[in-house]
């Protein structure tokens, strides 16, 4: 026995579909605190019997998603009208340098822990050193440290995502991300302007000048710019030092050239963490004084944790650049005045371990 439908009743059942959605996360956003997103699609319509009126395309438009935090308060009434003040006020009193630099010596002691953890995980990760037999496996000195900032958890704390209908309008212009706005708007059903005086902060131009909307950093896009200043920065050559020797025994393809479009920062981003970990591993054994990763797990949790704390002290810190510049790093091999080599690993390895 089977079961066939046509495929107007698939349509009619994603119609409706999408129509129940809509209407939810109408009400949903009326009474929560909501964020959008919204990213270029490139999308190829396939023509398997071309002709001259029917071609195959590949066309470039935009998808956006909607979330919703249910378990969150609902934003007070005079939220919007306030916003443009706290900006104004903000611009009046922008960080200084100081206040930047007292932000990094406060927050160092939770990345310095943080990558001590990441390091001594590239020990227990590694297979040869067998950590699902190690006697001391559950000791707390391998547990990860706790968040800073957690976010709850739980079904209560379950975000909800609701897609809207993508449209062929690409990312490309300042222009065509105002088109995008409208259009978001639109499908929301904010398009008249008796709806859109909710949005209003202070005048009627407030609207057009999206004083009610708070624009999120893109820190995906931080994260692609780093690991390309990351390339740029150890790149190196195929007979020297550098990133691209590595990539030439990994096998790596297309990572010869900095690219912003594409699967670069994918392809990228996994030789990146196994050159780290093999730096790592390495800095495992000259710190350890052994020749094999085997041989460390005659220590203790408490004797391969301050191991680890050497290694991010000596190989992977601003402190462990410093010295190899001056020549007065402990873990050099060279006794002549500081090791250009060493410097770039220990700019590298820091860099890597921070991301």
């Amino acid at each position: 026995m089977a079961l066939t439908v046509s495929h107007k009743w698939i349509c009619d059942a994603v119609a409706r579909i999408s129509e129940k959605s809509m209407a939810e996360v109408k009400q949903m956003m009326e009474i929560y605190a909501w964020l959008i997103s919204y990213d270029n699609v490139n999308i190829s319509f396939c023509a398997f019997s071309q002709r001259v009126d029917k071609n195959t395309k590949f066309l470039s438009g935009t998808a956006a998603t909607v979330y919703v935090k249910p378990g969150t308060a609902p934003l007070s009434e005079h939220a919007i009208t306030n916003l443009p003040t706290k900006c104004a006020e903000g611009l009046k009193t922008p960080p200084t340098s100081e206040d930047i630099s007292k932000l990094a010596i406060n927050s160092y002691p939770h990345i310095h822990t943080f990558m001590v953890h990441q390091v001594l995980s590239f020990l227990t990760w590694c297979p040869e050193f067998e950590f699902h037999t190690y006697t001391c496996r559950d000791n707390y000195r391998f547990e990860c440290p706790p968040s800073i900032n957690a976010l709850p958890t739980g079904p209560d704390h379950i975000t909800r995502q609701y897609l809207l209908g993508t449209v062929g309008i690409p990312e490309a212009s300042y222009k065509d991300n105002q088109c995008l706005v409208k259009e978001w708007f639109r499908q929301l059903g904010w398009g008249s302007p008796l709806q859109q005086v909710k949005f209003c902060a202070g005048d009627k131009n407030s609207f057009e000048r999206l004083n009610f909307l708070v624009f999120v950093f893109g820190w995906l896009h931080c994260q692609m710019a780093f690991a390309n200043s990351l390339h740029r920065q150890y790149l190196g050559t195929s007979q020297g030092q550098g990133l691209m020797h590595a990539f030439i025994l990994l096998a790596k393809r297309g990572l010869n050239t900095t690219q912003t479009e594409g699967p670069f920062y994918q392809d990228l981003t996994k030789p990146l963490y196994h050159i780290t970990e093999a730096h790592i591993l390495e800095d495992w054994l000259r710190v350890g004084g052994v020749t094999k990763i085997l041989d460390l797990r005659n220590n203790s949790p408490e004797e391969l944790w301050k191991l680890a704390n050497t290694i991010v002290e000596t190989r992977a810190s601003s402190n462990a650049l410093v010295r190899a510049t001056l020549g007065q790093s402990p873990m050099r091999d060279r006794k002549s005045k500081g090791d250009p080599k060493m410097s770039i690993n220990y700019l590298a390895d820091t860099n890597e371990l921070i991301t």
